[in-house]
């Protein structure tokens, strides 16, 4: 049973949320650089790919969860800064984060740059306004390496607000989605597939032809799909790979039921959607 709450080791990662970066003490800045640089390694297993695009208020979080992965397995950690114009760049520099510019905008676009460069055997995308758990890119890699049928894997998202709270309509708004995912996982598992949470092998991504880089969006379910024709998409259901990921786009629409409402249209909409499976 999904529990959609957030725990304290989360919450510890977001006290840096919007934090103005001249309020930091140079002793929590060392720490990091230090942390990271172990993510670094000359000959990677697992390649963790994220991208950034103007994400100042939400970026520290993400590095300060990533400096504690887990390093029993060779990682190197690559950061796509998107041509952000705002103080991204200069929170990447301050942390020594091994990143690449890519100045076309849009995820499909900074996904395959950072694809292009990763030199892991395994690649395991995330997005910079996300919180990871310590070994998230090892259970996300863990299929891949055991059962060679599986061609990709995606976790759980779990919403977190700005204040750090988790009200009831939320909870509810929560369990919902994941109806939704199971439903979609029996014949259209690729809709379950986001940037922010996917791993893949490098070489099977790169015979796929990539990230279609033309999309506006839905760049990794293209990636995806073209991934289910080579083996089975599957759904990595532990907890410690869940991840924690900010409400802003539900936000966008509105209040949570007003949300709810219009994601619920759409999938009525193409209600046989889950039940018939695509092919092209």
């Amino acid at each position: 049973m999904p529990r959609f709450v957030l725990p304290r080791s989360v919450k510890q990662h977001l006290i840096w949320l919007k934090k103005p970066i001249e309020t930091i003490p140079e002793n929590q800045w060392t720490y990091w650089r230090n942390k990271l640089t172990q993510l670094n390694h000359p000959n990677p297993e697992i390649s963790v790919v994220l991208i950034a695009r103007n994400e100042e208020d939400r970026i520290l979080c993400t590095l300060s969860s990533v400096a504690e992965f887990d390093t029993s397995i060779p990682i190197e950690l690559l950061v796509v800064n998107n041509d952000s114009s705002d103080k991204t760049t200069e929170i990447l520099r301050r942390l020594g984060v091994k990143t690449i510019v890519e100045k076309k905008v849009g995820a499909g676009p900074a996904r395959q740059c950072g694809l292009s460069q990763a030199k892991g055997k395994y690649v395991v995308t995330g997005d910079t306004d996300t919180v990871y758990l310590p070994d998230w890119h090892i259970q996300m890699t863990a299929p891949l390496v055991s059962e060679p049928k599986v061609s990709g894997t995606y976790s759980m998202h779990v919403l977190y607000t700005d204040d750090m709270l988790y009200p009831v309509e939320l909870h509810i708004y929560q369990y919902l989605k994941h109806a939704n995912k199971f439903l979609h996982s029996l014949k259209r598992p690729h809709l379950n597939c986001g940037g922010a949470s996917m791993a893949f092998r490098r070489e099977d991504a790169l015979a796929a032809g990539g990230y279609n880089i033309d999309l506006i969006r839905w760049e990794d379910g293209s990636l995806a799909f073209e991934l289910s024709k080579k083996g089975k998409l599957k759904m990595v259901k532990s907890r410690r790979a869940y991840i924690y990921t900010s409400n802003r786009r539900m936000r966008a629409d509105g209040k949570i039921g007003r949300a709810f409402f219009i994601r619920v249209k759409k999938q009525l909409n193409n209600f046989t959607d889950y039940f018939t499976q695509l092919r092209n």
